[in-house]
């Protein structure tokens, strides 16, 4: 009963999946992705970066056990995911087992707190030039202050 979409996968293709994986996706039962490759779930823009992933893993060869990339669901909209990947072995044969997660939400608040960021940048440096503006009119009008001072202090002494 894991919120998390799990699934396991043999050389690629789906083998076992988690209620929560069919409903990331929008699928209603097993049937629709079990004997599928993986790449049914993987936007097209990621399709040869995960197939390369995929390839490596199966082959023994390095490969991320931790990545971001973007699902397709079944009705076709795309959305961001998080995916951890394990590969075991079972009576020689190479099996994936991957948890994801769909973080758009994640994604959207990470994309909110940077705008927020920029902005607050931006108001510092408004606000930093504005206090240095007034600092050059005080220094400004102080020596005006003083030079009128002296002018009223030297007219002083010669009366």
């Amino acid at each position: 009963n894991s919120r998390d979409a799990i699934g396991v996968s043999k050389a690629g293709v789906h083998a076992l999946l988690n209620p929560a994986y069919l409903t990331m996706f929008g699928y209603d039962n097993e049937g629709e992705l079990i004997g599928q490759s993986i790449l049914k779930v993987t936007a097209p823009s990621r399709r040869e970066q995960i197939a390369q992933i995929e390839k490596d893993r199966i082959e023994g060869l390095p490969a991320p056990n931790s990545y971001e990339t973007i699902g397709v669901r079944k009705d076709g909209s795309e959305f961001d995911m998080e995916v951890k990947v394990s590969a075991y072995e079972v009576e020689g044969e190479t099996y994936t087992l991957a948890i994801l997660r769909d973080i758009t939400e994640r994604k959207l608040a990470e994309e909110n707190l940077k705008k927020s960021h920029e902005h607050l940048e931006i108001s510092v440096e408004e606000r930093t030039q504005e206090l240095v503006n007034a600092n050059k009119a005080l220094v400004v009008a102080k020596n005006q202050a003083d030079t009128a001072n002296k002018a009223k202090s030297e007219f002083l002494a010669n009366i």
